[in-house]
């Protein structure tokens, strides 16, 4: 009979470390590409949110280059080569290249940085997604084989304003 039990609590025991580590790859590497610069920044790690994924995944595979909703990071990659692989650090650094735009002064430039460092937001959800040539803005007589688009949707939104009131507190340079 203790067989048995200890059989079953090694099987629940398996089950639920299933269940807490279900982050694939990608979602490692959108929080790492995320997580570096907000250390850089002094902004708390952010933490993975699935359903904010799946809004973006929801609206990336819709291949239209324009924001649903506040609080989303947008990016897009054109390659003239066939199946090249999606690129997360590459997506996220295209935002985080904003920061030498960023105006403390004014607190302009940067929206897209400001949004990856807003120390209010505390998770994300992101998605990438192959589209055809003629979506995102391109034409089907342009030379894209490979389109990504890449999408994060962040809880709380960042970019608040009044400026002079939030972003003091919420963007370290």
């Amino acid at each position: 009979m203790q067989f048995k039990v200890a059989i079953l609590a090694t099987c629940a025991a398996a089950a639920t470390a299933a269940v807490i580590d279900t982050r694939d790859a990608a979602q490692d590497q959108w929080l790492k590409a995320h997580n570096d610069e907000r250390a850089a920044h002094g902004a708390a790690a952010l933490t993975w949110n699935q359903g904010l994924a799946d809004k973006a995944a929801s609206w990336a595979s819709q291949c239209v280059f324009e924001h649903s909703n506040a609080g989303q990071n947008l990016a897009s990659t054109f390659t003239s080569v066939e199946n090249v692989p999606k690129d997360i650090p590459g997506a996220v650094k295209q935002w985080n290249d904003e920061r030498s735009s960023y105006d403390a002064s004014s607190y302009s430039g940067a929206g897209h940085w400001t949004q990856v460092v807003w120390k209010g937001t505390t998770s994300v959800g992101c998605a990438a997604q192959l589209c055809a040539p003629g979506t995102l803005g391109t034409s089907t007589s342009d030379p894209w084989k490979s389109i990504w688009y890449y999408v994060c949707n962040y809880d709380p939104a960042g970019n608040i304003v009044p400026a002079d009131q939030y972003y003091p507190q919420n963007v370290q340079p």
